[in-house]
């Protein structure tokens, strides 16, 4: 059976210098001269750098169980929208939850538990108490503002009295009263 002549794609640059791993760069110029290609010496490294790195990405994902980031990309588009659809949760989310399952437990049962440090449970405490306080003084510091009103004369008359004072604005007021009623 006679198999059609395809004729080949031409070899790029970079194909070149791969096919050539253990050549230094200036032989890999001159073969590469006289194989009508135009390359020049920081070329040949630039190539070979950019593969060692994509070797070195792939060591390192294969060690960690990670996947390279064209692969990541392909299975978040599958995902849900949901950012931590599919995560595993995280050190202080567990730390986080198993406190509120189990109020009784110590520190150090949490941290044999979640895989941690004694102090790392220390800190995730104190971490989330920081938290709660603000968010009950930004609460408590809003009910403490003078419910909002259409005057202008009276936004403009509070401003006043954040200004000079609330003892100064009593006794302005008495004068204003007493004016008042003279």
């Amino acid at each position: 059976m006679a198999t059609k002549n395809t004729p080949q794609q031409p070899q790029t640059k970079a194909d070149f210098v791969r096919s050539l791993p253990d050549t230094p760069a200036k032989d890999v110029v001159a073969k590469a001269a006289q194989a009508k290609l135009e390359l020049t010496e920081s070329h040949v490294h630039a190539v070979r750098s950019e593969d060692r790195a994509r070797a070195n990405q792939k060591k390192k994902s294969a060690k960690s169980g990670t996947t390279t980031k064209a692969a990541r990309k392909k299975s978040s588009s599958k995902k849900s929208s949901s950012k931590t659809a599919g995560r595993k949760p995280g050190k202080k989310a567990l730390v986080q939850s198993l406190k509120a399952a189990n109020p009784t437990w110590t520190a150090s049962q949490i941290a044999k538990e979640v895989g941690c440090s004694e102090k790392y449970v220390y800190l995730t405490w104190r971490a989330t108490k920081k938290k709660k306080k603000t968010k009950t003084a930004k609460v408590s510091s809003a009910k403490k503002k003078p419910a909002a009103t259409a005057s202008a004369t009276t936004t403009e008359f509070y401003k006043v009295l954040k200004r000079v004072g609330v003892d100064e604005a009593k006794r302005l007021i008495a004068n204003i009263e007493a004016y008042a009623n003279a």
